[in-house]
């Protein structure tokens, strides 16, 4: 979490934790009613939402301006209920809380559906589109030459990254393919491109693009189906805005060549040959 005051200056503020996991936190700067303050934070735990509530709390007791950016919110995909007799978790929990709290402006990066930024208050979707330019730029501009000279086509992984790819490919004149998933008689998942294969290069670079990775089974798929059509791993990227990571970064080990993410959720200090980590918090 970082807090700005007038969007020029750092708000100081610290954190005593109780055995119970109470958070309390101490205001150290100064605040007046006529501050504008804007909150930088994202929510992958639910503590991080508790440390979220003190927070504000905390600042309404000078000022009312207050402005929320956050990155991750736990319950993105959790937008609707899985069957009748559960609840829809991110409007019934996490845009609950984030409503009772009365920002004056909400934005959330890179949401997993229209749902998560139809149920915030005041709240504005902020594409992800200049950490994706900044993936592009890495692997265009790449040290190794052998990697830097080929073209560079996006790939969308599903019809529900489609349109956010296909802008991003337009915004930066690339070449973009669509992946689908196939379901064969035996109930097995497989991966095929939406038109055909002789869309494949075998020279370029690709760099898939989604908003979020948990264990990673869909991209290694894809990745799988690429090698195998004979394209070298080391032409293979992987671009997510929150990157959970739940099985770690191992499992793309021989698959690609590198993962770009911010640190919505993923440490910024994580240090691992295959991941490059853009700092929202910075942004």
């Amino acid at each position: 979490m970082k807090i700005y005051k007038n969007m020029n200056s750092e708000v100081e503020i610290n954190f005593t934790t109780f055995p119970d996991g109470q958070i309390l936190p101490t205001l150290v700067t100064d605040i007046f009613s006529s501050d504008t303050i804007q909150i930088v934070h994202s929510i992958p735990h639910f503590e991080d939402l508790q440390k979220l509530i003190v927070v504000t709390k905390l600042l309404q007791k000078y000022t009312k301006n207050i402005y929320l950016k956050l990155g991750y919110v736990i319950g993105y995909r959790s937008d609707r209920p899985f069957n009748d007799k559960q609840i829809c978790y991110f409007k019934d929990v996490s845009a609950h809380i984030i409503n009772s709290l009365n920002y004056v402006n909400v934005t959330i990066l890179d949401q997993h559906s229209d749902v998560n930024s139809a149920v915030i208050d005041n709240c504005i979707n902020i594409k992800p589109y200049e950490y994706i330019e900044s993936a592009i730029g890495l692997i265009d501009y790449s040290e190794s030459f052998e990697i830097a000279k080929r073209e560079l086509i996006l790939i969308s992984p599903d019809f529900g990254a489609f349109k956010k790819v296909n802008s991003v490919a337009e915004i930066n004149e690339r070449k973009m393919i669509c992946f689908t998933k196939i379901r064969n008689e035996m109930g097995e998942i497989k991966f095929d491109i939406v038109n055909n294969t002789k869309t494949l290069d075998k020279n370029a670079n690709y760099l898939i693009i989604d908003d979020i990775c948990d264990g990673g089974r869909t991209f290694i798929n894809i990745l799988d189906f690429l090698i195998e059509q004979g394209i070298p791993h080391k032409q293979l990227n992987l671009y997510v805005t929150h990157g959970i990571f739940s099985n770690g970064i191992d499992v793309f080990n021989n698959k690609l060549n590198k993962i770009f993410t911010t640190n919505t959720i993923t440490d910024i200090h994580t240090k691992h040959d295959l991941l490059t980590v853009f700092d929202f918090y910075e942004d």
